[in-house]
């Protein structure tokens, strides 16, 4: 089956660990201050407010500072073109035709490599693509984690000469032996 667009998000860990750490600040905040104000009756009267609303606005601060960095990005892969997507910027679309060159990249995390599906505009060196994650991701390259199911979605949506391409980077991937790498 065919797909009309898939998304594919640039760190989903980091933004759901986020949105968590975030909840866990802003909830106990929110909790002691309708409990040491009476439900918020007395919430100016009291100087516990100034102290827990330096804490709520820390709280929010440290939200919007993980949104601004990126970690709620992603990609929407379409039958035109690639559009990244990210709060508080402007969408960027691009074609297929900017990203010529398919590789596999990858880097040893405790000895195990993490293979990753890169798009690029240029040729990477060999030492790029076994370092990958110090490579840093610009507007010519594309950079995805590789598993079973971000692959098979790529493959479904991208153009046959891409698809041939991935294909061929990523037939020698031994299967998964550890279920807890996402």
């Amino acid at each position: 089956m065919k797909r009309e667009k898939v998304t594919i998000y640039y760190n989903k860990t980091l933004f759901i660990c986020s949105m968590i750490a975030c909840f866990c600040c802003i909830t106990p905040c929110c909790v002691f201050l309708f409990l040491l104000t009476d439900g918020f009756r007395k919430i100016v009267l009291n100087d516990t407010f100034f102290m827990f609303a330096a804490f709520l606005l820390l709280s929010f601060s440290m939200l919007i500072i993980a949104f601004y960095t990126g970690c709620n990005a992603h990609m929407v892969f379409t039958k035109d073109g690639i559009e990244y997507r990210q709060i508080f910027r402007k969408t960027e679309v691009h074609t297929y035709k900017e990203y010529p060159y398919v590789n596999k990249a990858f880097y040893p995390y405790y000895g195990i490599p993490v293979y990753y599906m890169v798009l690029s505009n240029r040729r990477l060196r060999d030492a790029e693509l076994c370092q990958i994650n110090n490579v840093r991701v610009g507007p010519g390259m594309i950079k995805i984690r590789y598993n079973k199911k971000n692959y098979e979605r790529l493959l479904s949506i991208v153009p046959s000469r891409i698809a041939l391409s991935l294909q061929a980077q990523f037939k020698d991937i031994p299967p998964k032996r550890f279920n807890f790498c996402i």
